[in-house]
């Protein structure tokens, strides 16, 4: 009887682990358990509107990361002209306000 009260008590304490961590842990600026809540909206058919959000965690990822490289860096990408990265940053903060 306590070794059933022990077992449940445990793989409760995983289970709960394993969750607080999806919430934790992020792959690309996006939470494992919005991926998950991503995939099951797609393979349920709500497809419109995953694009609309996919598109927008991208964009906010771009972001992030183009920002955290351009502070590490603090020199800017001899391959990019000033006008395409005029255009770019216009480009992700229209997005970013959507």
């Amino acid at each position: 009887m306590f070794a059933l009260i022990g077992n449940i008590i445990k793989y409760s304490a995983i289970v709960l682990g394993v969750l607080v961590g999806s919430h934790i842990i992020q792959i690309r600026g996006v939470s494992i358990s919005q991926h998950v809540e991503n995939t099951m909206d797609w393979v349920g058919g709500g497809f419109q509107k995953d694009v609309t959000r996919v598109s927008q965690q991208f964009s906010s990822s771009v972001s992030t990361a183009f920002r955290d490289r351009n502070q590490v860096e603090r020199a800017p990408d001899a391959d990019i002209s000033p006008s395409d990265r005029k255009e770019i940053n216009r480009l992700i903060l229209r997005t970013q306000k959507k």
